[in-house]
């Protein structure tokens, strides 16, 4: 998980599919890889930003370092078929970055 969290916080996209793919392959739950690797190295190069350590650019790179794990682990998520589908909307303004957030939550 740390490895994961590493290679988003340095901007990396090939050690991000790397290790979400090790992670699959050591049978490892996508989810705990999305959510204790992927997002904690968004949570490090954020807190990293709000302290003037990284900018913008270092952000888009870790973003697309998460995405790129993230093609890898999504489609292995287990989901709970007997609940209820439920239906939530979420919108951003155009051409900001907090599209992150929103495609972030998109099944």
């Amino acid at each position: 998980m740390n490895a994961l969290a590493d290679a988003v916080v340095e901007g990396d996209d090939e050690l991000a599919e790397e290790f979400a793919q090790k992670a699959l392959d050591e049978s490892l739950d996508a989810y705990e890889a999305i959510v204790e690797g992927l997002a904690k190295g968004m949570k490090i190069i954020s807190d990293m930003y709000e302290k003037g350590e990284a900018f913008v650019p270092s952000l888009l790179l870790a973003a697309d370092a998460m995405y790129a794990g993230m093609d890898i682990l999504t489609p292995y998520i287990k989901v709970d078929e007997t609940s209820a589908p439920r239906n939530v909307i979420i919108g951003t303004l155009k051409e900001t970055c907090t599209t992150l957030g929103k495609t972030l939550s998109k099944p």
